[in-house]
């Protein structure tokens, strides 16, 4: 969750190269938050919403962030990155959903099977994210032996 509370942060330093004015990027910031803050309190902390309308609130609200931003960049690197991304907003998903089945939560799949699984899952999203990335210009630099300077 924590995670998903960097986005706006991310698009607040990064405006100007995703195509962002500083109003747009303040509003957009304001309204992730507070949808976010609002299912996490209504959620997770009264437990208003039970976990399957809890943990879908917070998917469609990560989806629909990275949605608009892929399709608000106007820069190709920034769409670029941004698709290189995506996965991470699935193992947060999946892993969510794991941990509520598994014997940390309500018990469905059972010690060690909830950690083998979790074991698989971590294996198959390391094998989509390395797939989904793409070299840089700092990875370029990097292994031509020109370390950027910072």
């Amino acid at each position: 969750m924590i995670t998903a509370f960097g986005l706006p942060l991310l698009i607040l330093g990064c405006r100007k190269a995703i195509g962002m004015g500083n109003g747009e990027a303040m509003a957009f910031s304001a309204i992730f938050w507070i949808a976010l803050i609002m299912v996490i309190y209504y959620g997770f902390v009264v437990g208003a919403l039970p976990f399957y309308e809890y943990w879908s609130a917070f998917a469609l609200i990560l989806i629909g962030g990275i949605t608009y931003l892929y399709y608000r960049s106007r820069n190709d690197y920034v769409s670029k990155e941004v698709k290189a991304s995506t996965w991470f907003i699935g193992y947060m998903i999946v892993f969510g959903a794991l941990s509520y089945m598994g014997s940390l939560g309500m018990g469905y799949i059972q010690y060690p099977w909830d950690y083998l699984i979790a074991l698989a899952v971590s294996i198959v999203f390391f094998i989509v994210s390395v797939k989904q990335g793409f070299e840089t210009k700092e990875i370029r630099q990097v292994k031509e032996g020109n370390l950027p300077i910072e």
